[in-house]
Order: C-alpha cells, then sequence, then structure tokens
C-alpha cells in the first residue's frame, strides 16, 4: 500500500476509535437538566393559564482527555497523508531526486498569504506542473477572509494545535431535546396540551436555559412534570477550527476530502 493511503486509513481508524469512545461517553448520560418554572418567559401570546416552563442544564461533565487524543491522532494522520502524497507525486514525476530534494517536499497549505516561488519550488518542484496547478488552486488562502472553512486548513491547523499548543479541546452539542411522559406530568390531552418548545440548541453549559415550553395541564394547581433528554455529541471547542461543528462528522467529511478531493484527482500523476 502506498504510505499515503496507509496514512489515510490510519487516520479512518483513529476516528472510528473516536466514535466508539464517544459513544461510550454520551451513554454516561454526561449532563443533567432541570424541568422547572419559567421566571422569566418570552412575550408570546399564549392562552389563559397555560403553564410555561423552561428545561435548564444543570451540570456538564468534563470531556475525557482521551478523545482529544484520538482527534489529534486522526488529523496528523490526515495531515501526514498529504506530505506523503506529496513526496509519491514528486518521486514518480522525478525518480531520482537528491535527498535535499526528498527533504524539501511537503504538501503546501498556505492561508493568509500565497506561496512564494522559492516555497513552492521547494514544496512541489519536482511534480509535475499540470499536479502543481492543481495543488495551487486549492490553497486556503484563494477562499480570503473564508479560508477557516477550507478543509485543507481545518487540517492544518487541527495538526498545529495538537503538536504546538494544547489539545483539540471539545464541549458538549446537542440541537435536540426529548420529551418522556411521567406519571404526574400534567399535560392536558395525552400530550398534546404542549403547546410551544422552543429548543436553543448549541453548546452544553451549566446554568444555561436550553428549551423553554408552553403547556395547558390537566391541573392548573400544580406544576408540569417531564423527563426531558438530549441527544449531545462531541464538538470542537470554541476559538478553534471547525468550532462548535460535531468532531465525527467533521473529521469524517476530511477524510473523504483527502482520499476524493486530492488522492483521486491527483493518481493521475503518480
Amino acid at each position: 500500500m502506498e504510505s499515503f493511503l496507509a496514512k489515510l486509513e490510519r487516520a479512518r481508524e483513529h476516528l472510528q476509535c473516536l466514535e466508539m469512545e464517544a459513544g461510550v461517553w454520551i451513554r454516561t448520560k454526561p449532563y443533567g437538566l432541570a424541568d422547572e418554572p419559567d421566571p422569566d418567559p418570552p412575550e408570546d401570546a399564549v392562552p389563559p393559564g397555560a403553564y410555561r416552563g423552561r428545561i435548564r442544564i444543570t451540570r456538564v461533565d468534563d470531556v475525557p482527555d482521551h478523545l482529544s487524543l484520538l482527534i489529534g491522532d486522526c488529523a496528523h494522520n490526515l495531515r501526514s497523508a498529504l506530505d506523503h502524497l506529496a513526496l509519491a507525486l514528486a518521486r514518480s514525476y522525478i525518480p531520482n531526486m537528491t535527498t535535499e530534494q526528498a527533504n524539501n517536499s511537503a504538501f503546501p497549505i498556505f492561508y493568509s498569504r500565497a506561496m512564494k516561488a522559492t516555497e513552492e519550488r521547494e514544496r512541489i518542484g519536482c511534480i509535475d506542473p499540470t499536479a502543481q496547478t492543481f495543488i495551487k488552486g486549492l490553497q486556503p488562502h484563494l477562499r480570503g477572509n473564508a479560508f477557516r472553512a477550507d478543509p485543507l486548513w481545518q487540517i492544518h491547523e487541527l495538526d498545529r494545535l495538537d503538536k504546538h499548543q494544547v489539545l483539540n479541546l471539545c464541549v458538549g452539542h446537542s440541537e435536540y431535546v426529548g420529551i418522556t411522559k411521567t406519571d404526574d406530568w400534567n399535560i392536558a390531552n395525552g400530550g398534546l396540551g404542549l403547546v410551544y418548545l422552543h429548543v436553543t440548541p448549541g453548546e452544553l453549559i451549566a446554568d444555561a436555559i436550553f428549551a423553554r415550553y408552553i403547556a395547558m395541564t390537566i391541573d392548573p394547581n400544580r406544576e408540569v412534570k417531564m423527563d426531558p433528554t438530549l441527544k449531545p455529541e462531541v464538538a470542537f471547542a470554541r476559538g478553534g477550527p471547525a468550532q462548535l461543528e460535531p468532531v465525527i462528522p467533521t473529521l469524517a467529511g476530511l477524510c473523504d476530502f483527502v482520499r476524493d478531493g486530492l488522492i483521486a484527482p491527483l493518481s493521475k500523476y503518480l
């Protein structure tokens, strides 16, 4: 197997392990919720006598450190796959590369500026000129201020942060709230009395209000009692690449990009 394919396969293995380990953590129900009266309800027109409640996050457990390690391992193998691909392309075009040429070979990722001529010559100067043009056309800097959404930059930055600064910290994230009927939930018409439910998806933060609702009650003298649940995911932390994006589908997309967006079109030059 070509080394760049082996690196890509290794990245997917780390991703599969991450998905399994994240599932184990999520099944521990790493959050707490309170279903309580809403002391500060929104200004909505509601039926007379309706109950206004809210679902508040009471605790959020820290995401286990080993999940961050797996994220870094996946990103590093993706970044390494790119460099291995660049060297394979160079050796296919110039079989008798010098040691210096081989040592300087690298897959360029420039996001704040274009490559200088000397940088281009060192990194990809031994590659087929048409393949060079293709690689230069993928550079994140061509997207201007939108470079942070570029998959090449995300691979580069995730790897850089993991190697040189901090682990890729992640947070709990959810876009869903489920409601389970309890013996005393006190909602009229078998639950049809739940006339309004507004979820505020995003980062799970202790004491944040995750949802507000309005319900018609069976007994107006009692509170509504439900059993709310979330579907949390592991997401990238604020301030970094792909912030608050779910980790597993994001990394899966980056793996697919390396395979379909780079290896497949460049394979004709190998």
